[in-house]
């Protein structure tokens, strides 16, 4: 048994899992966010807001503090050549606005840079750029847009938000519906090797979690915990362990299965939704995320 306080500080040390976006949901500052479809995962910057708008392409933030500023996220398939081409010439955004550049595109390491002109708008704006290309063909250009006198007070965010950008195949790895099970492309043990599997529930004063990382070399390690509080009385339990595990199935459906060091197992059915793109395991909705503690 352990006390509140201390789940409590355990679930703030563990990495938050990403949340498929969707459209017209405000998502606030250091929500981990994903677009599994595209590949693209990035983190909102802490007193800042997301929101994707129905009918848009690109994601939309905004620091709490000052709506004046905006960084648009925009995710491209292309090449880095391509994108930098393309950041090299106007853009643009629709709606009367486009991006004059004032400059030739410089890079920092693998981040290409640019500066334009906003056009379009009431008063005078500028926009500061950042953009990356990942091996898989897509890339996501963050693009601040400011009064000029603001601009250089919120670039450092940017690349905070590149920092925090994880380029993937699309589709996030998932299984994929109808590839050959010869290829090993939809079987299941190939999609969770070296992944961090999650499941989060909340409600009724009650809280549940539950994390396995899944190896690479077949071991994994897991973690669950939940806690309640009712009637003046508060209590939380913590479990875990490690040992083996195997995968079995392709498409979109198989089955995971524990192997604990006492010769017990425990199995989990799994499933792939291809409308909604979300894993679903036991019949819940899991999550995946950055496998931080083993590859």
């Amino acid at each position: 048994m352990v006390t509140s306080a201390a789940l409590l500080g355990w679930m703030a040390a563990r990495p938050a899992p990403a949340v498929e976006v969707v459209q017209d949901q405000i998502y606030p500052g250091d929500t981990r966010l994903e677009a599994s479809e595209l590949g693209v995962a990035f983190t909102v910057p802490s007193g800042w807001r997301g929101v994707w708008p129905g009918g848009s392409e690109g994601f939309v933030l905004q620091p709490e503090s000052d709506p004046a500023v905006h960084i648009l996220a925009l995710g491209e398939e292309g090449t880095r050549a391509e994108l930098a081409a393309m950041m090299g010439a106007p853009v643009d955004l629709g709606e009367g606005f486009s991006l004059d550049p004032t400059g030739a595109v410089t890079e920092r390491g693998q981040v290409l840079i640019g500066r334009y002109r906003v056009r379009g708008g009431a008063s005078e704006l500028s926009a500061y750029a950042e953009a990356l290309a990942g091996e898989h063909g897509v890339a996501i250009a963050y693009v601040l847009i400011a009064p000029s006198e603001l601009l250089a007070r919120h670039e450092t965010t940017v690349g905070a938000l590149v920092a925090s950008t994880r380029l993937e195949a699309p589709g996030g790895g998932a299984p994929s519906a109808g590839a050959s099970t010869a290829e090993g492309a939809d079987r299941w043990d190939t999609y969770l090797r070296g992944k961090h599997v999650v499941r989060l529930y909340s409600g009724s004063n009650y809280t549940e979690e539950e994390h396995i990382w899944l190896c690479s070399d077949g071991t994994f390690q897991r973690t669950s915990n939940s806690g309640g509080y009712g009637g003046g009385a508060s209590g939380a339990f913590q479990g875990g362990g490690a040992g083996r595990w195997t995968a079995t199935g392709a498409g979109a459906t198989g089955a995971l299965t524990l192997h604990w060091p006492d010769g017990s197992t425990s199995r989990y059915d799994l499933r792939w939704d291809y409308e909604e793109n979300h894993l679903y395991v036991d019949g819940k909705r899991w999550f995946h995320d950055q496998n931080e503690v083993c590859r």
